[in-house]
């Protein structure tokens, strides 16, 4: 099971719940009783009242404690067996796994299976309580059930989870529930049940209930007596000393094991939490540390090895006792001090030796590895091209102890001597030898001289001809330069010719692949429109008055009018295509034939450029 526990620090001792109660809930054979200050409630005898409403007032009169639904309403108290009032088992209607847990009856909410959820159930209490237990029937499929304990101010003291599938929960099994809060100090003034499922409907049931109100301090009678050790001889002790004559438990291991016997002897040093029970299951915990006397105990030695083939090793030495000790080395005789740290030692083994206040002693051994001196010497270095950053670093060194780490600038250390995809200019140069030996450089790295472009020029085509030019100066780079053009035309000049309008690339590149692009255009030239003098419509390769240009050059005739000799207009068209057939004029208009004769034209143009022209003159018309 599940359970996720939420509570105020507000009690002295930390309580643990066992479940202590759930054994007398099982035994409990009475339908309400008050003893040891605990109330016990099984619903066995909810028959002698008149109605569940009734049954419930009497509780509250009795007992100060009232059960209640969220929506106002009093819950019901259901019995196993017909009819339905709670939930379906593979035992039966309202039946348990085992009915000998809860007798016949038992609480539910409304009485009614319906909906996924149901109203929450609230108990409230007069007198503050401690500890509270129960059990959950059929809590089964995906159902989930939430226990909610506050105070009187509606602070959250406890907050319990249980989830169908967990341990102890199923078809008709009854799963338990509980808490004890901390030093067994009433505070719960109530509690909210909460359950749901995804789908189906709902049912509730609950029995067994237990409301504690022990209202004492386990804790608050009780002395700690603790031995500490003294230079390791003499192991260490717990006392618990009580005020009264209160039967109390005892457990030092954590819960596992409990005795009446209030000593603990043969103790090491640490920190112990000492669990206290009573006979009603009220339970706290007790904190008590066994500490040596003196610093018979050398916790840690920290050792600073020689580096760069100095005398420089050190260690620092930590005892369990800081204050009034005296520290040597037996080495030196004489070398005795009041500080815990030895510096600037050639390497070697030594042995220390600590003594507290008390006379009590301990010692120990180090061992200071000797150290080679570090050195860098001359860094091979290949500079960078074009500022393409292949510049690179391989750092040469002697000496050092163990493997050597490289860093370059603010970079990380690397264990590789080389660094590489460098552009032009100074690096700081580090390295580092197992001995935290440090040495450091300056290297420098420089870069060939970048290619450049300038000057572009280009030349038109002649209509559709291929007789475009691109001609531009280059210079920089490293040795000859070379041309390519589109990547794939090259020259050692810059220069290329017999080219159609068009964007290209040109690129000029060095003896070292140093490269520099650029684009040249071509501009598309506007090639001439042929006009006619004459046709003839019955001539079908010539049979009407149409204007002709190089096919790939889009026209649109913007303006397209024809007059006759005295100055009246005979045909007109406009906004068209220079390639559409049907806007021509082609002798007639509106099924009249002119006669043959010549006639004036007027025509505008605009070109794909958005350039436009107007031609005016003769045409021709023979029949």
């Amino acid at each position: 099971m599940s359970v996720n526990l939420k509570r105020r620090p507000t009690y002295r001792s930390k309580v643990i719940f066992h479940f202590f109660f759930l054994s007398i809930f099982y035994s409990s054979i009475a339908a309400q009783t008050l003893e040891d200050n605990c109330v016990r409630i099984n619903f066995e005898n909810n028959q002698n009242s008149n109605s569940t409403d009734e049954y419930f007032e009497q509780i509250l009169n009795k007992l100060g404690i009232s059960f209640e639904l969220a929506n106002g309403s009093f819950p019901k108290v259901a019995q196993i067996g017909e009819p339905t009032e709670a939930f379906f088992s593979a035992f039966g209607i309202d039946a348990p796994e085992d009915p000998g847990i809860i007798g016949d009856y038992f609480l539910t909410d409304d009485g009614v299976i319906d909906g996924v959820e149901y109203s929450p159930l609230l108990i409230n209490f007069t007198n503050p309580l401690d500890t509270v237990a129960g059990i959950i029937l059929d809590l089964d499929s995906d159902e989930e059930f939430e226990i909610f304990a506050t105070n009187d101010n509606g602070d959250e003291l406890f907050y319990q989870k249980i989830i169908a599938g967990e341990e102890m929960t199923g078809d008709g099994v009854a799963t338990p529930w509980g808490f004890n809060l901390e030093g067994c100090q009433g505070s719960v003034t109530t509690l909210r049940f909460e359950g749901s499922r995804s789908s189906g409907d709902f049912g509730l049931g609950m029995d067994n209930f237990i409301f504690c109100f022990s209202g004492t301090d386990l804790l608050q009678d009780l002395n700690v007596e603790v031995t500490n050790i003294l230079c390791q001889d003499n192991p260490g002790a717990i006392e618990i000393m009580s005020d009264n004559n209160e039967d109390l438990n005892f457990s030092i291991d954590g819960g596992e094991n409990f005795t009446t016997e209030a000593l603990f002897e043969n103790l090491s040093v640490g920190t112990y939490d000492i669990i206290v029970s009573d006979g009603n299951a009220c339970s706290g915990i007790l904190n008590a540390e066994v500490m040596a006397i003196g610093p018979t105990v050398i916790e840690e030695i920290i050792v600073t090895h020689t580096s760069c083939g100095l005398d420089n090793g050190s260690f620092e030495v930590i005892a369990t006792q800081d204050q009034g000790v005296i520290y040597f080395l037996e080495n030196d005789a004489f070398a005795f001090q009041n500080v815990n740290t030895f510096d600037n030692l050639e390497p070697g083994l030594y042995r220390v030796t600590v003594i507290g206040p008390t006379g009590c002693s301990a010692a120990g051994e180090v061992f200071i590895n000797p150290s080679e001196e570090l050195f860098i010497n001359e860094a091979e270095i290949s500079d960078d091209a074009c500022q393409q950053m292949v510049g690179s670093i391989q750092v040469n060194s002697t000496g050092g102890t163990g493997e050597l780490l490289y860093s370059l600038g603010a970079g990380d250390f690397q264990n590789s001597s080389i660094f590489d995809s460098l552009s032009m200019g100074e690096y700081f140069l580090t390295i580092q030898d197992e001995a935290f030996c440090t040495r450091f450089d300056t290297v420098q790295i420089d870069d060939t001289p970048s290619v450049t472009i300038k000057d572009i020029q280009t030349t038109e085509t002649l209509c559709d001809l291929p007789t475009g030019t691109i001609s531009f100066a280059a210079d920089g780079g490293t040795g000859n330069l070379n041309f390519l053009l589109d990547g794939n035309q090259m020259n050692d000049d810059p220069f290329f010719e017999s080219l159609d309008a068009g964007e290209y690339v040109i690129t000029a590149f060095d003896e070292f692949g140093c490269s520099m692009d650029s684009i040249a255009v071509i501009a598309t030239p506007v090639c001439p429109i042929f006009i006619p003098n004459i046709f003839t419509p019955v001539n079908e390769s010539n049979d009407k008055f149409q204007l002709y240009t190089n096919p790939m050059q889009e026209v649109t005739i913007m303006s397209y009018e024809i007059f006759d000799r005295w100055g009246a207009r005979i045909f007109a068209s406009s906004n068209f295509s220079i390639y559409d057939e049907n806007n021509w004029w082609n002798g007639n208009d509106a099924g009249y034939k002119y006669s043959s004769g010549v006639y004036v034209y007027r025509i505008e143009v605009e070109y794909f450029d958005g350039s436009q022209e107007i031609f005016f003159g003769d045409i021709t018309l023979a029949r």
